[in-house]
């Protein structure tokens, strides 16, 4: 019964998400539901404190629990969009100070830093060999952009824009300037689980040759760079 509970959770929750999706929700229907969900838990209680106990009743409380859930949590992703004091700003060159927020992504031709500055999370594409790293303090150069969606060479239209909303950014900042100011200003924990997967990263080079071992890292630990243009082909 537990896991039937756990699969109405999610599957409910997931519904919330994609109504709320596609339509907006108004605060008093999350009341009435929620209420709902209240009046559905004390019926249940009642049944089970008398001789035949209802599970039905306990089955919907979760589900519409989980349905307002899930509609809160994404409203409240949304509304982190479409207010930044940056908006104005934007096809200007401008200079910003943050925190590296995630950990550095080295492609082939560029460094990808997610900086975190104010309520904003920025895309910032500076040169591959820049020695930035997670939890840096960095002054960033350069002309904020809107993300595009584009046209892959299959044919199909990428939602760039979407992906990176899905990552929390959005504002990038292409080709920019960026200096390092400060450092260890991230979180200790993520910071020491980096070092980590770098050592590791480190050993497994010392015993694995090429690619396998570019294959190894791509595949166990998400590190791009390491496939190589030809294996990612």
């Amino acid at each position: 019964m537990s896991v039937q509970y756990f699969y109405s959770l999610m599957l409910s929750f997931s519904i919330g998400v994609g109504v709320a999706t596609f339509l907006e929700i108004s605060l008093p229907v999350l009341m009435w539901l929620t209420l709902l969900a209240l009046v559905s838990l004390l019926f249940w209680f009642r049944s089970k404190i008398s001789t035949v106990e209802i599970k039905g009743w306990f089955m919907m409380f979760l589900i519409l629990i989980a349905f307002v859930l899930g509609v809160w949590r994404t409203e409240l992703a949304e509304s982190k969009f479409g207010n930044s004091p940056l908006a104005d700003e934007v096809s200007e060159k401008i200079t910003i100070n943050g925190i590296v927020a995630k950990e550095p992504d080295q492609r082939e031709n560029s460094l990808r830093l997610f900086v975190k500055t104010g309520d904003d999370l920025i895309l910032v594409t500076t040169d591959r060999y820049a020695l930035v790293k997670y939890g840096d303090e960095v002054t960033v150069v350069g002309k904020l952009s809107l993300p595009e969606n584009f046209t892959t060479e299959f044919g199909r239209t990428f939602n760039y824009e979407g992906y990176l909303l899905a990552q929390g950014a959005e504002y990038q900042i292409p080709f920019a300037e960026v200096e390092v100011v400060g450092s260890n200003l991230g979180n200790p924990l993520i910071a020491k689980l980096l070092i980590f997967k770098s050592a590791f990263m480190v050993h497994l080079e010392k015993v694995i040759a090429e690619p396998a071992v570019g294959l190894g890292e791509g595949l166990l630990l998400g590190v791009k760079q390491a496939l190589g243009e030809e294996l990612e082909d």
